[in-house]
């Protein structure tokens, strides 16, 4: 159970914010806040749960059934076969150079009678029909950006007389980076998955580096299901994500996090220094609408406090908590209304004779006063009884799902 709160915990740097025009609820006391959140997360689990995308596992099964039963490869097959080559040699003695561009597997692939077919066209595509006769057709289509990463190097290790590893470069291989990737499967004459990639890398050299550019989208969708990454953005001064998972068109999570300032790299350039790293952070983390956690966190000040000499006292470990809280700052709204208040206190992880340890312990503060430790003593099977059952429901379908066989059973959520 910590570990699945904890999970929400982290990806609370992902999500909806509150909506300012929305009708407001009233304030809750702790036993009803944790009666709604455990009522919506239930609910929440229970739309990502294995039979929701069933119709999309027996597709998989059905196709794979048929990909199987291959016999035998007609002649243009073989001949279309051998004239696909996504990898091109650029230098052909050492050290090599290879170029992998994906927008180069083009054709038409079909399935009869157990027999595999292929023909020219633009883009990959293929068609077959399950066992049942349902029609399956599916394509890919892969274009280019104008950028060109290293994504591998190779090397020869040799040792000499003395032992010592000499290593001298084999080989390069690039990657053309798609400006865009779609793909789409229609079963039955229905769309039954479909998804698209958008990128925009702007990089200074062959091999990406922390000052390069980046920007994204992903839209994925199966079944009654739509993942979505709507934007993507990083760079030296603004990293943005906004994602969210839909079912059936209601909104299940939703995420955004964003965060300004100045990144800084390490001397030579290669990572990112994030205690050298300054700026503010913004995020929130939302369920069904219902519920939804959000913040903010001054980076510039939480750095200085990672990097500065601390002591072990309670009075120490207090001014931290203290400190902590000022520039950490979490939300818990419940039906658009705020409910409670992250915050720090603290406390003795360890205590024997010779020794007291004093740190800090994140806790959740109630309008009415009251407060929780964090996690166990809120984010508890007794607090959260069908959220506990309905994630140990939902692993034990997934892993009899991923093991291909009736449901086994599986370590529970305490």
């Amino acid at each position: 159970m910590k570990k699945v709160f904890l999970l929400l915990a982290a990806v609370a740097c992902i999500a909806v914010s509150c909506k300012d025009k929305e009708e407001k609820g009233p304030v809750l006391t702790p036993d009803q806040n944790k009666e709604t959140l455990d009522e919506t997360m239930t609910k929440a689990v229970e739309m990502l749960e294995v039979e929701n995308w069933q119709s999309t596992a027996d597709l998989i099964t059905a196709s794979l059934e048929v990909f199987q039963s291959i016999e035998a490869s007609d002649a243009s097959y073989e001949e279309w076969i051998e004239g696909q080559s996504i990898e091109t040699t650029l230098r052909d003695e050492e050290p090599y150079e290879y170029l992998i561009d994906l927008s180069k597997v083009n054709g038409k692939v079909s399935i009869k009678d157990n027999k595999v077919y292929a023909e020219a066209g633009t883009g990959l595509s293929v068609a077959y029909n399950l066992a049942d006769g349902t029609a399956v057709d599916g394509k890919i289509t892969v274009k280019n950006s104008k950028t060109t990463a290293l994504i591998d190097t190779d090397y020869n290790n040799n040792w000499d007389a003395d032992g010592n590893l000499n290593q001298t470069l084999w080989s390069k291989t690039y990657l053309v980076i798609p400006a865009s990737i779609d793909a789409v499967v229609n079963a039955g004459g229905k769309k039954a998955f479909s998804a698209k990639i958008t990128t925009d890398v702007n990089m200074a050299g062959e091999e990406p580096k922390p000052t390069d550019t980046f920007a994204a989208t992903c839209e994925v969708s199966a079944d009654k299901y739509t993942f979505a990454v709507t934007r993507a953005k990083y760079s030296q001064t603004e990293v943005v994500v906004n994602a969210s998972i839909k079912y059936d068109k209601q909104t299940v999570v939703a995420a955004t996090f964003e965060a300004k300032g100045k990144i800084e790299t390490t001397e030579d350039g290669t990572d990112i220094d994030p205690l050298t790293s300054t700026g503010n952070v913004k995020a929130s983390f939302g369920i069904l609408d219902n519920i939804v956690i959000k913040g903010d966190l001054n980076w510039t000040e939480i750095s200085k406090l990672v990097n500065a000499e601390r002591g072990n006292t309670e009075a120490e470990a207090k001014a931290l908590a203290a400190t902590a809280e000022k520039y950490m700052n979490l939300t818990l709204y419940i039906q658009h209304t705020a409910q409670a208040k992250l915050g720090w206190e603290a406390y003795i992880p360890y205590q024997d004779e010779s020794m007291t340890v004093w740190s800090i312990q994140p806790v959740v503060r109630f309008e009415d006063g009251s407060d929780y430790m964090l996690p166990e003593a809120f984010f508890n099977e007794a607090n959260f009884p069908k959220t506990v059952e309905a994630v140990n429901k939902a692993l034990a379908e997934m892993n009899a799902f991923l093991g291909g066989g009736e449901e086994e059973e599986v370590e529970p959520l305490k």
